[in-house]
């Protein structure tokens, strides 16, 4: 069973976060079978270790052997997780069995985002922190790079309302060099109180609307700037929502559906 994977993993120094790390990482719950659905609500994020997170694309079964050897190098390794990637990419591309597995991961903890592949690449996250793999990956990067621009434009819209001449002009002056336009008052403040958590749900809905392999039903891990890490999924937002007498807020009840440090 091919389990079709579409995940997303956003990093972010910034978003109203002045120290400290914030990390989601979010997957869908669709999994697929040559041209059928065989399951609508699969987890394919998983926590690692006390304080890292991790999905996985490909084959169900083979991603979740990957993760449960990557569990293994971070015992290893505590506290390391790039060393504990590189190690697992080294046994995967030299392990004639562990070549066979047709997967590749996404992981991440408070320092380190990593894009693990079977071939013995272990590559970072960019500048902007967005990495996606699976079926929908380019619809959800897209989206999600998208809007972080505008939040980022949002921010320095609201500067330039709300600051000084001087402020102001230099907000101003950013924007336009970014190649951003004003957007209206309401809109703006919209967009600039977007969460990262936000952000990431955005994308991957925009992302289950495009593409066919990818589904609604979300699941997620946040390391929050703390260290701390708070996971849950649709379905328990959704059931929280319903309880709390009305969907306003979904988002919010969602992370804190399950939580620990």
């Amino acid at each position: 069973m091919h389990s079709g994977v579409r995940q997303l993993l956003l990093r972010s120094l910034a978003l109203g976060h002045v120290q400290g790390a914030e990390v989601v990482i979010m997957g869908d719950g669709q999994a697929t079978q040559n041209d059928f659905v065989v399951k609508p609500n699969v987890r394919k994020v998983r926590r690692i270790g006390p304080s890292a997170v991790g999905g996985f694309a490909g084959v169900a079964v083979d991603g979740l052997a990957l993760l449960e050897k990557l569990e293994a190098k971070l015992e290893e390794h505590p506290g390391q997780l790039l060393r504990a990637s590189v190690e697992l990419a080294k046994m995967w591309r030299q392990d004639k069995l562990l070549r066979e597995l047709d997967a590749s991961l996404i992981v991440a903890d408070a320092q380190t985002t990593l894009w693990l592949m079977g071939n013995g690449d272990v590559l970072e996250a960019g500048a902007d922190g967005v990495i996606g793999i699976g079926s929908g990956a380019d619809f959800a990067e897209s989206a999600a790079r998208a809007l972080l621009q505008l939040h980022s434009e949002a921010q320095l819209q609201q500067q330039q309302e709300s600051g000084s001449s001087s402020e102001s002009a230099a907000a101003a002056e950013v924007v336009a060099a970014g190649g951003g336009q004003v957007l209206p008052s309401e809109a703006a403040a919209a967009i600039a109180g977007m969460s990262l958590f936000d952000v990431a749900k955005k994308a991957m809905s925009i992302a289950a609307d495009c593409c066919v392999y990818t589904n609604a039903n979300f699941s997620w891990h946040h390391i929050l700037p703390d260290g701390s890490i708070v996971s849950g999924d649709s379905a328990s937002a959704a059931s929280a929502a319903a309880v709390a007498g009305g969907d306003s807020g979904a988002a919010a009840v969602g992370q804190a559906v399950t939580s620990s440090s």
